[in-house]
């Protein structure tokens, strides 16, 4: 039954990431615009900054999964500086977490939003989104609202490493995973994405 949940899931999906894309860049001119975005900060600060949201749920206003503007992120972090409460009727879930980080990022770290769909041993649909980019000592670095605590030297063993965690401990197989998309953050539209895991030689565009 997972499996074939898993392959209707994966014919939703071809249409859904451009629909999911066309509508966070509509949800996005709604603001907040006033907050002034950072460039190029280093990784252990972005994780610093991070580190002071509460992860929230999209809900309705959200369509339960649009991605805010990282400028929107900034509004509340820089509310976070002033000694003020983080809004708590403003969604912060993992797309926003992940779009802030690949803003902010250096620009020469490559940094790309990367979603991820797969369906859990409850049988249900799950989703994760974190920020990839070019790290030192592995090749691929993640980050987002866990933090930057793993690096991988291929992107397979990252996506395998990400869905492992957000399984609890679970592998997650090919037959499971719906689908990868890598995105930048300015468009989020896609540019390239997949429903397996790729070889392990395999360098997305982004990066090669």
């Amino acid at each position: 039954m997972n499996i074939y949940r898993t392959w209707v899931w994966r014919a939703a999906y071809s249409t859904h990431r451009y629909i999911r894309a066309a509508w966070s860049n509509l949800y996005r001119l709604f603001g907040p615009w006033s907050a002034h975005l950072p460039r190029e900060l280093p990784p252990a600060r972005v994780v610093t900054e991070m580190d002071k949201l509460t992860y929230r749920s999209d809900g309705w206003r959200e369509l339960w999964d649009a991605v805010g503007h990282p400028c929107r992120t900034q509004y509340v972090l820089d509310l976070i500086a002033e000694g003020k409460p983080q809004p708590p009727r403003m969604a912060m879930d993992c797309d926003d977490f992940a779009s802030w980080a690949a803003a902010v990022l250096p620009s020469d770290r490559l940094a790309r939003v990367v979603s991820l769909n797969y369906i859990g041993a409850d049988g249900k649909l799950h989703g994760h989104a974190i920020c990839v980019y070019l790290g030192v000592e592995t090749m691929f670095r993640a980050t987002g609202n866990w933090g930057d605590r793993y690096g991988e030297h291929t992107f397979t063993e990252l996506l395998q490493r990400v869905l492992m965690l957000n399984s609890s401990g679970g592998v997650v197989t090919s037959a499971q995973l719906v689908a990868w998309c890598v995105s930048k953050e300015g468009s989020l539209y896609p540019e390239e994405w997949g429903y397996t895991y790729p070889e392990t030689t395999f360098m997305p565009k982004a990066w090669s």
